[in-house]
């Protein structure tokens, strides 16, 4: 397979893991981030068409106007792929769009029935910087996320940040959360850090889509920490309550169960908890396997 990956990859979040997987499943393989190019012309796209004469391209755009419906429709003998791993309220126009000439792959199948031509992904993580060895950051309870505004769960994560906040055993990070609150973002060795030296990670995406989460359940389970897990639809397709994460619905039933988890007669649950999940990111959910089931 000659792959010409066009990637959302920059140099704050290179997303290496992701990267190598392609490389790894290609005869031979090249890349563009659009990124550092993003109004990049159409003479230009088919410019590296002609140059690398690839038989699949893979691309990672979220953006209208980048590359059109109107530019794969002259590549008939090009499979193309187009990885969203970014969720809104509504579907972007582009997908249907593009869904005559490009297989739209998406992490949720709410989208996938939607849109004609389209497949399901979950999404994975860099293993090489998310694994359970390396330097800790000793906490108890973490929550790394922005707090978002006008999404379904927007409210929901407001509400969990604001009971937990002056428990002793909670800390969160991310942005928009007020002074004195770290924010992470891009600095995926740090996030590493505070994973594998916290007991409990929370994982609440801002939608609730079939099968959709974002990439910090994976990012957190990797690194050897127990999984505290918001209900999303369809989760029990994936996972197994009790074994390798352990989910919640509502905000009392979520501070009970981190309660009990932190109570040291209970810690061999919670610690086979972690490791079942961690062993589950790094031998079956790594971006290799992923690829594989669309490639």
């Amino acid at each position: 397979m000659n792959l010409l990956h066009f990637g959302l990859f920059n140099q704050q979040e290179p997303q290496m893991g992701l990267r190598n997987a392609l490389a790894k499943l290609s005869t031979r393989y090249t890349e563009h981030s659009w990124v550092r190019r993003p109004k990049q012309s159409e003479a230009y796209f088919h410019q590296l068409i002609k140059k690398h004469k690839p038989d699949t391209v893979f691309m990672q755009i979220q953006t209208p106007g980048i590359i059109t419906a109107e530019m794969l429709a002259k590549y008939p003998n090009i499979r193309f792929f187009n990885f969203n791993g970014d969720v809104r309220d509504e579907i972007p126009a582009w997908h249907y769009e593009v869904a005559p000439y490009c297989v739209n792959v998406f992490t949720n199948t709410d989208w996938v029935a939607a849109v004609p031509n389209s497949k399901y992904m979950q999404i994975s993580c860099d293993l090489n910087i998310y694994k359970p060895t390396g330097r800790k950051i000793e906490g108890q309870v973490v929550f790394l996320g922005n707090n978002h505004e006008g999404f379904e769960l927007s409210n929901l994560r407001k509400e969990m940040v604001e009971r937990f906040r002056n428990k002793s055993w909670f800390k969160v990070y991310g942005r928009g959360w007020g002074k004195g609150i770290e924010d992470l973002n891009y600095k995926q060795a740090t996030e590493a850090a505070v994973y594998r030296g916290a007991k409990i990670g929370i994982n609440l995406s801002h939608m609730d889509l079939a099968s959709y989460t974002s990439d910090r359940m994976f990012r957190l389970m990797a690194c050897g920490c127990a999984c505290m897990a918001y209900e999303h639809k369809d989760i029990e397709k994936e996972f197994q309550n009790g074994r390798n994460v352990l989910t919640w619905q509502t905000l009392d039933e979520l501070e009970n169960r981190i309660e009990f988890w932190l109570q040291s007669e209970q810690d061999e649950m919670r610690i086979s908890g972690a490791k079942n999940g961690c062993d589950l990111v790094h031998e079956k959910y790594n971006w290799t396997e992923r690829l594989k089931t669309i490639l």
